[in-house]
């Protein structure tokens, strides 16, 4: 299971954007020098997160678990400068689902194309098998969000997948444990996935603690999405260089990023 580890919230962003999400309470859009990023910082029934949208096969979406050597990557400085070696820039990232304390992914998860790990369906203790939990997959650029037994049954095809849970929305439905308020809710740094009838995505991060009941209903009543799958809490982490953010306090296991072609030198291809 995810290692038991626990960090305070990212404080990084600048204090005029802070004193103007307070002020307005909505959306302040990222200054950033790059467009890629496409990521704004929305506050939210008094909660603030950085939502980073993409829609279907705009971008190089990609997912990360291990270098060339066999090794995890751990950080995202490790897999930015393995990509930086192949004249290519890592714009985006955060944690692809929970993982093991070998940084090994927690259920299913194929990359390129190759299944690396199989689909769990069985019961267990943790947030992984708040059942339902689901898959996130994306197969030529477009995004999906199943069920896992669904998955499992359907088999479809996928470029990249990770299996997480619990899975907070499957077609406008919360997820039954949170629909109602909880009496002893718990607060924790969160990032999820949430996927539109249009099929964009939004990878979601809290920058304060949040509650499960909270961050389901961002996704469905504030990014109006259709699908949304909890990811990871506690060591949820971001790589986002546009709002000068690396988290590398804590070890982390696979990641999904965006990436784009760089000139030699480090300049992005135009």
């Amino acid at each position: 299971m995810t290692p038991k580890i626990m960090f305070a919230p990212s404080k990084r962003l600048t204090a005029w954007v802070i004193k103007f999400a307070a002020g307005i309470g909505a959306v302040c859009f990222l200054v950033a020098p790059n467009a890629f990023a496409n990521c704004e910082t929305i506050r939210y029934e008094k909660r603030e997160y950085i939502v980073c949208s993409y829609k279907s096969g705009e971008q190089d979406l990609r997912f990360f678990w291990k270098n060339e050597q066999g090794q995890a990557f751990g950080s995202f400085p490790a897999l930015s400068h393995a990509l930086a070696q192949r004249n290519e820039e890592l714009v985006f990232a955060m944690n692809a689902g929970v993982f093991h304390s070998d940084y090994s992914p927690v259920g299913l998860y194929i990359e390129n194309g190759r299944e690396l790990k199989p689909a769990i369906t069985g019961d267990g203790e943790g947030n992984f098998y708040l059942k339902p939990n689901g898959v996130f997959l994306l197969h030529g650029g477009v995004p999906q969000i199943l069920e896992t037994s669904r998955f499992v049954e359907t088999k479809p095809s996928a470029d990249f997948a990770t299996q997480s849970g619990p899975l907070l929305l499957e077609n406008g439905k919360l997820h039954p444990k949170f629909a109602a308020p909880s009496k002893e809710p718990t607060f924790k740094i969160r990032n999820g996935v949430g996927v539109t009838e249009q099929k964009t995505m939004h990878f979601a991060i809290s920058n304060t603690p949040v509650s499960f009941r909270e961050f389901m209903l961002f996704f469905k009543d504030r990014l109006k999405c259709k699908d949304a799958l909890f990811l990871n809490g506690s060591t949820s982490s971001l790589h986002l260089p546009a709002l000068n953010r690396t988290d590398r306090w804590l070890p982390i296991g696979p990641v999904v990023g965006v990436v784009r072609k760089t000139k030699p030198g480090g300049k992005p291809s135009r």
